[in-house]
């Protein structure tokens, strides 16, 4: 109770719940001073009240459930860009390996941007999640199309094809989460409801005296707050009072396989190339070398702006 005044959920239905109470001291003043104001029975007020605590409970456990199921998919999401990466780093040459680690390092920051930013923003930081695994998916491709490959090599890119099906789908349903609400209808109905049973509050709580006013502030307080609660976790990564943190998720954890940014300069201000060119077998130290002196210098700007990856 003492962090109660600094609530968010208070702080978002304080104007409904001053309306409420000061219906009620009206409605209390007016029977204490003309003394001609009568109770409502109570009982039509009780029969709504079984309704109208399905349709809160529904609605909440719905919006619970999509919160629930955005975290999920962000934390399986970092399971299989971790599993691209553990299993890419037995049968890739080095040299290869690192500009494929870089490519999965860009989607924490770009999922995080495609589905908290406002409409546009995709343009400002150049690239999407599925340019990203597009490009990966053809990299790893290229690679593994060598037809001195071995078996063991063609069931890793299987896997690895895998991995990156399952982490696409799993950004669509992010996104899914993200653009569709809960059908706007039942949210309206709910809300009607629930003010006219509100409003009706004071006139059949008359018999309870001075202390009408306070207990349906009270009670204002308790089904308001259910019913924003609702509100607030219909959009799991745009939350107001408790987004799921998707950068933070997938960023965190995974030792030699973490997916948090490298201090090391992007391949792409580096050397495009030509995917994973170097074959096995290959000395990844003397290809590095004579690509780094053939190649010319590109100055492309880093797609995220001044904040790395």
């Amino acid at each position: 109770m003492v962090d109660f005044p600094g609530s968010q959920i208070l702080d978002r239905i304080k104007l409904h719940v001053s309306f409420n109470t000061i219906l009620a001291g009206v409605v209390w003043l007016l029977e204490r001073e003309t003394n001609a104001v009568h109770a409502l029975p109570v009982m039509p007020l009780t029969l709504c009240s079984a309704a109208l605590g399905l349709l809160l409970v529904f609605r909440t456990t719905a919006a619970y459930e999509r919160w629930h199921l955005g975290q999920r998919s962000v934390y399986e999401l970092r399971h299989h860009l971790q599993m691209i990466l553990r299993v890419a780093r037995l049968w890739i040459p080095e040299a290869n390996f690192v500009r494929l680690q870089e490519q999965v390092r860009r989607l924490p920051r770009a999922v995080a941007v495609r589905l908290t930013a406002q409409a546009g923003a995709g343009f400002l930081y150049g690239v999407s999640p599925r340019e990203v695994m597009q490009e990966l998916s053809e990299d790893l491709t290229e690679h593994f199309s060598d037809p001195a490959i071995t078996w063991g090599a063609l069931g890793a890119s299987d896997r690895i094809q895998g991995h990156i099906d399952a982490a696409l789908l799993l950004v669509t349903q992010m996104e899914r989460l993200a653009m569709e609400a809960v059908p706007r209808a039942y949210s309206r109905h709910t809300g009607r409801f629930l003010t006219i049973w509100m409003w009706t509050l004071p006139w059949v709580l008359l018999d309870c005296g001075d202390a009408m006013p306070l207990a349906v502030a009270v009670i204002s307080w308790a089904l308001l707050g259910i019913e924003e609660i609702g509100h607030c976790l219909e959009d799991p990564f745009n939350s107001p009072i408790q987004p799921v943190e998707i950068q933070a998720i997938l960023e965190a954890g995974g030792g030699q396989d973490s997916l948090a940014p490298s201090t090391a300069t992007p391949y792409w201000e580096r050397d495009a190339g030509d995917g994973f060119g170097v074959s096995r077998g290959t000395d990844v130290h003397s290809s590095s070398s004579s690509s780094s002196s053939d190649c010319d210098t590109q100055n492309r700007s880093y797609p995220y702006g001044d904040a790395g990856l």
